[in-house]
C-alpha cells in the first residue's frame, strides 16, 4: 500500500537531477563532450546544421533525388537541397567524410553549434564580429550582391537605387540577417520605416506582395529563388557606394565551427575550399537556383486555380504526419502532465506534524519546497524557452537527440525530437495540473473524508477511491482546456526541428510559396482537432454530471428511458423494503 513518504522518495529520485541539470549543468562553460585531440581523419562524420528553408542556399524537398539533394538527419522523408548543400557535400568527399545533414531552426543552430549536437554551420551565415564572440570561421565560401525587391507598381524603386532616398519607405527583411542591419541603418540614418523582420524571407517577400511592406533587402541568389514565384515583384539593385561599407564586407558566407576549433577541422574546410575558384562557386550558385526554378514550375503547376486543393493533393503524406504527431503530443502530455500533477500536488498538500522526528521535518521541507520550485519554473516561462533548453542540454547529459531516430516510417513520428518535444510537454503540463488537482481537492467537501475514514478506509484509500475522483470531475473542464491549450502550443516545438503539424505547412510551401494556403489548411486542421475534442470532453462531463439523465452519447435520456429508469427504482425500493421488513418480522 503506498505511503505518503514513498512521494518524497519518489519525487526527490525523479525531480532533483533535472532540477541540477537546469541550475549545474546550464552554466557549463564548454559541453561535456569528447573534444578531438588532432585534425579528424577519414571517416569523421561531418554534422551540419542548417535551416533548409532559406532558398536558394538551402531548402527542403520531400522526393529523394541523390543528384541534387541530401537526406535530412532524424526527419524520414525530408531532404536538404541546395547551394549549401552542394558545398557540404564537396567538402565530406574531398576529406573522405561521411556527412550528416540536421534541420534546426536559425536561432538554434549557433547554440547546437556550441553544444556539440552539430560540428559546423553552413546556413549562408555571415562572419560578424557578434558571432565570433561565440564561434569561429573559415574563410568565405560565397560572396554576394545587395538588392531590393518591391512590387513593379512601385514608382519609388529602380535599378542602382540610393539609399540616402529612403525616407517612408517600409523595408523588411529576415531575422537575424545582415540586412536587417541593414534596415535598423537606412530607418535610423535615412527615414525609412523599420518593419519588424519574419522568420524567413518567403515570409519578407509575402509582406511586400500584401503590402505590408514596400521592400526586401536581400541578397542575389535568394530573390532569384523566389522572384519567379512573385510576378508581381520585381528586382533593383543597389548603388553599393552609398552603403556602409562594414554591412558589404558581411554579405561574404562562411562556415560557422566550434570556438577554438574544438573538432580540428578548421584547418582541412579552408584547404577544400581553396580548391573551388569563382567558377566552381559559380557553376554550384547557378545549379542551385535553376533546382529553385524547376520546383516552382512542378509545384507551381495547378490547372484547377486551386492551391488549397493542390496542396492537399500533392503534401497529404506530410500534413497527416503532422496532425499525428500533434495528436500524440497533445494527448500524451495531458494524460501524463495530470499524472504528474497529482503526484506534485499531493507533495505540496504534505503535512509536517508535530509528532514528525527531524528527518521526517526536513525531508518534507525539501520535497514541498523543490514542488513549489518545479510548478514555478515551469508555469513562469514560455515552453519555447524549455524546449530550447532540454534540447540543448542533451549533449551534456549524454544524450543527442538528432540521432535517435529509427529508420522507415516509424521514423516520422518516433524519434529524438519526439521525446524531447514529449518530456518537455509533459512536464511544462504538470506545473498547470498541479494546480488543477489542488483546486479540485479543495472543492471536495471534508466530510467525503470523514465519511470513509468512519467506514475503516485508509488515508491511501479514502485519497484514491473517494476524494480524488471527486476532484477530478470538478476540475475535468480545466483538463479539458489544457488539452485544447497543448493542441495549439504544441506548434512551438518546431524550434527544436520537430515535424509538428505548424512545420509541414512550411515544408508544404517552403518551394511553391503557397504560404497564405497552407496557414488556411492547418488553422482548419486545428479547428477541427479543438471541436472534435471539446464535444468529447462535454460530452464525458455531461456524463459524469447527470448519470441518471445523460446516456454516453451525452444526449438527456428520452421520456421511455426516463419511465423505464422510473420503474426500476420502483423495483429496487420494493426489493429494499421486502428485505427491511423480513429483518423486522426476525
Amino acid at each position: 500500500m503506498i505511503r505518503r513518504k514513498h512521494f518524497l522518495i519518489a519525487f526527490v529520485s525523479l525531480f532533483l537531477p533535472m532540477l541540477l541539470s537546469f541550475f549545474g549543468l546550464s552554466r557549463l562553460e564548454k559541453p561535456l563532450i569528447e573534444r578531438s585531440l588532432s585534425a579528424p581523419k577519414e571517416g569523421f562524420v561531418l554534422k551540419i546544421g542548417m535551416e533548409a528553408n532559406y532558398p536558394s542556399f538551402n531548402w527542403t524537398e520531400t522526393t529523394n533525388d541523390p543528384e541534387y539533394n541530401y537526406p535530412i538527419s532524424g526527419q524520414v522523408g525530408q531532404y536538404a537541397g541546395g547551394y549549401d548543400v552542394q558545398i557540404a557535400r564537396f567538402l565530406a568527399e574531398d576529406n573522405g567524410w561521411q556527412l550528416e545533414i540536421y534541420k534546426l531552426d536559425w536561432d538554434s543552430l549557433v547554440p547546437s553549434l556550441q553544444s556539440g549536437t552539430i560540428n559546423a554551420v553552413i546556413a549562408g551565415m555571415s562572419d560578424t564580429a557578434e558571432r565570433r564572440q561565440s564561434i569561429d570561421f573559415t574563410d568565405p565560401y560565397y560572396t554576394s550582391e545587395l538588392v531590393l525587391i518591391a512590387r513593379k507598381d512601385d514608382e519609388r524603386f529602380s535599378d542602382d537605387f540610393d539609399p540616402t532616398e529612403s525616407e517612408g519607405i517600409r523595408f523588411v527583411t529576415q531575422l537575424g540577417t545582415v540586412e536587417d542591419e541593414i534596415a535598423k541603418d537606412w530607418a535610423e540614418n535615412y527615414g525609412a520605416t523599420y518593419v519588424n523582420p519574419t522568420e524567413d524571407y518567403p515570409m519578407s517577400f509575402m509582406n511586400v506582395s500584401q503590402n505590408l511592406a514596400d521592400a526586401v533587402i536581400c541578397e542575389y541568389p535568394v530573390a532569384m529563388a523566389m522572384m519567379d514565384a512573385y510576378p508581381s515583384l520585381a528586382m533593383y539593385t543597389v548603388d553599393e557606394t552609398k552603403v556602409d561599407s562594414s554591412f558589404l564586407q558581411q554579405l561574404s558566407v562562411s562556415i560557422g565551427i566550434a570556438k577554438d576549433d574544438r573538432d580540428g577541422i578548421l584547418a582541412q574546410l579552408n584547404a577544400s575550399l581553396a580548391k573551388l575558384d569563382d567558377e566552381d562557386r559559380k557553376n554550384f550558385m547557378d545549379a542551385a537556383l535553376e533546382r529553385s526554378k524547376v520546383l516552382q514550375n512542378m509545384e507551381g503547376e495547378d490547372e484547377s486555380g486551386n492551391h488549397i486543393l493542390y496542396l492537399l493533393e500533392n503534401y497529404w503524406v506530410e500534413f497527416g504526419y503532422g496532425t499525428l504527431n500533434t495528436l500524440i503530443l497533445a494527448v500524451v502530455g495531458t494524460i501524463v502532465g495530470l499524472v504528474i500533477g497529482i503526484f506534485v500536488s499531493q507533495v505540496r498538500n504534505l503535512r509536517i506534524e508535530k509528532e514528525d522526528n527531524v528527518f521526517a521535518k526536513s525531508g518534507k521541507a525539501v520535497a514541498k519546497s523543490l514542488a513549489w520550485a518545479y510548478e514555478t519554473f515551469f508555469r513562469a516561462t514560455p515552453m519555447m524557452i524549455q524546449a530550447m533548453i532540454f534540447f540543448l542540454l542533451g549533449p551534456a547529459i549524454g544524450i543527442i537527440w538528432t540521432n535517435l531516430s529509427p529508420s522507415g516510417d516509424i521514423g516520422r513520428i518516433f524519434n529524438g525530437y519526439m521525446l524531447c518535444g514529449l518530456i518537455v510537454i509533459c512536464i511544462n503540463t504538470g506545473a498547470y495540473m498541479t494546480e488543477n488537482i489542488k483546486s479540485g481537492l479543495n472543492g471536495v467537501d471534508k466530510g467525503q473524508s470523514e465519511a470513509a475514514r468512519s467506514l475503516g478506509l485508509s488515508k491511501t484509500r479514502t485519497l484514491y477511491g473517494v476524494v480524488l475522483p471527486q476532484a477530478i470531475r470538478n476540475v475535468l473542464p480545466t483538463i479539458g482546456n489544457e488539452l485544447v491549450v497543448n493542441i495549439k502550443d504544441s506548434s512551438v516545438l518546431n524550434v527544436i526541428g520537430l515535424t509538428e503539424l505548424y512545420m509541414t505547412a512550411s515544408i508544404a510551401t517552403n518551394t511553391n510559396y503557397f504560404r497564405i494556403e497552407g496557414y488556411v489548411i492547418i488553422c482548419v486542421i486545428y479547428l477541427v482537432l479543438v471541436l472534435f475534442f471539446s464535444a468529447i470532453l462535454k460530452i464525458l462531463s455531461n456524463r459524469l454530471s447527470f448519470p441518471d439523465q445523460v446516456n454516453w452519447l451525452g444526449f438527456r435520456k428520452g421520456r421511455l428511458s426516463k419511465a423505464i429508469a422510473r420503474h426500476r427504482d420502483a423495483q429496487r425500493k420494493t426489493i429494499l423494503i421486502d428485505g427491511l421488513k423480513g429483518e423486522k418480522d426476525e
